[in-house]
């Protein structure tokens, strides 16, 4: 939380590991719903995510108060990353 200050009492930080299986750019609209849903309901702080096509795919189920960091090789069919939600920040994706 590094240039925040933390509130008052108990803090929790939620942690998930998703798998979210062959995710594209060209994801169903339902599909997209569902992944969303499931996210609103763990509300994770920081996601590792695996099996992803791209940033771009992942920007279909992150808003702007996520950061995003996979390798994103366009060589590869999948990926996996990390997300992390505001005000957490990222130091470093190497």
């Amino acid at each position: 939380t590094a240039g925040t200050s933390a509130p008052q009492g108990e803090v929790k930080l939620r942690v998930a590991s998703y798998n979210i299986e062959w995710f594209s750019e060209e994801a169903r609209e339902d599909r997209i719903a569902n992944l969303k849903s499931v996210l609103r309901n763990i509300q994770p702080n920081i996601l590792a995510f695996q099996e992803v096509q791209s940033k771009r795919a992942m920007r279909q189920i992150l808003d702007d108060s996520w950061e995003i960091a996979m390798q994103d090789d366009k060589s590869e069919d999948q990926e996996v990353g990390i997300a992390v939600r505001q005000p957490l920040k990222l130091v470093s994706s190497e």
